[in-house]
């Protein structure tokens, strides 16, 4: 995607984002069941990164750096931090409230980019991410309403890194290629989760990458982060 693209074009790559990022709810929810977060996320996403990095060779080897490497691994952090948290708060509630809570990080991130970029939220800013919660709760939220247990303060926890996660694109695009950048981060992101899930959890076996698990991993390290998360950096 290049500058040039008119505004709506942009507008339109990100509600196709949206749709991947609904459905990956779903997927995350029966991965999770049988393969660990940490480990999970390792496998997601240096896989994505791996895919990445040789879909654009060109660009990240023209692009690499010390730099870019450190801004690849503080954004592969946060971006971890954040997918483990809400895996971890998946694992103790259902689909749409996980999602509803993650996405409260429309309201915390105008506030964010205003403390970061000195850039007071408009008006229109607020009423929109308000209403944008009110339409999330009304489709996602059961019937029955919502507790606040371990699994949906996890999730919330993952909404304020996730929006620290796009601040920070924000801010250290401006610096890199950020296709470049974002193929470093997930291969940093990848191996973190695979350190983590080494140290602290118990390795799942190869018995439970059925056909239908490997189908869901790849959907979530194609679809759900090399063009969810390509089309949002862009």
């Amino acid at each position: 995607m290049k500058k040039e693209l008119p505004a709506w074009a942009y507008k339109i790559a990100i509600v196709v984002a949206t749709i991947i990022w609904g459905y990956s709810f779903v997927s995350m929810k029966g991965v999770v069941a049988v393969i660990p977060p940490a480990w999970l996320l390792g496998f997601r996403f240096l896989f994505a990164g791996i895919v990445l990095t040789v879909i654009l060779w060109k660009r990240v080897r023209k692009a690499f750096s010390g730099r870019m490497v450190l801004a690849g691994t503080v954004l592969g952090l946060a971006d971890f931090l954040a997918f483990w948290t809400q895996t971890v708060g998946l694992e103790h509630t259902t689909p749409g409230i996980n999602a509803f809570l993650t996405a409260t990080y429309c309201v915390i991130v105008p506030f964010l980019w205003w403390i970061v970029a000195h850039r007071r939220p408009t008006v229109f800013n607020i009423g929109a991410a308000v209403l944008a919660l009110v339409g999330i709760w009304l489709v996602s939220v059961q019937s029955g309403g919502m507790t606040m247990g371990f699994g949906e303060v996890m999730t919330l926890l993952c909404a304020v890194l996730f929006a620290v996660h796009m601040v920070l694109v924000s801010k250290l695009s401006r610096f890199h290629d950020v296709l470049a950048l974002t193929a470093v981060q997930f291969v940093a992101e990848g191996c973190m989760g695979l350190l983590s899930g080494a140290a602290f959890e118990t390795f799942p076996g190869f018995a439970v990458f059925t056909p239908d698990i490997i189908g869901q991993l790849l959907f979530l390290a194609i679809f759900a982060s090399i063009v969810e998360f390509g089309i949002q950096n862009v």
